[in-house]
């Protein structure tokens, strides 16, 4: 699922410590990372747009994050970075935030009233996420499908002399 031709049922891997998976909330803000003195984290609060920190029309600097609390939406909040601003919002998240903040199609922001300021065409276009369906059975043997995978594969591998 990983690489290749990604349709389809395969194996899907994953990232699990002590029958828990790890996300990038538990390996990057566990308590060993959540006191460094550079990391603050805003609970109950989304980014709104991105907002170019230099007057500069040729190449425009984004370090500014406007946001707004779940508690008072209609006010937003900003702030800037000094070196640089990571934004990884999810397959739907980051492109909505890149287009509210005149990042995508010129043509498509300005009919719907958003400045552009870096044309970007492709941006929140061919969107697609990555569904899953997980199948989960009981079986009240270990004759399972994986045994007879297992021994297929094993099986071929000797036909062809690679064993």
């Amino acid at each position: 699922m990983n690489s290749g031709n990604p349709l389809g049922l395969g194996w899907l891997q994953l990232t699990i410590d002590d029958g828990k998976r790890s996300s990038s909330a538990t390996s990057y803000l566990a308590p060993n990372f959540i006191r460094r003195p550079n990391l603050h984290v805003l609970l109950n609060t989304r980014v709104t747009r991105l907002l170019k920190t230099s007057k500069s029309t040729k190449r425009p600097v984004i370090r500014t994050v406007e946001f707004a609390n779940e508690n008072t939406p209609e006010a937003r909040n900003k702030l800037t970075a000094r070196k640089e601003v990571i934004l990884s919002a999810g397959t739907v998240g980051t492109p909505h935030i890149l287009l509210n903040s005149g990042i995508g199609d010129a043509g498509d922001l300005t009919a719907l009233g958003i400045n552009p300021i870096v044309s970007l065409p492709d941006v929140g276009k061919n969107l697609s996420d990555q569904p899953a369906l997980s199948n989960n059975w009981f079986v009240n043997s270990d004759d399972t499908l994986d045994n007879h995978q297992q021994n297929f594969e094993g099986k071929f591998a000797e036909g062809m002399g690679e064993t």
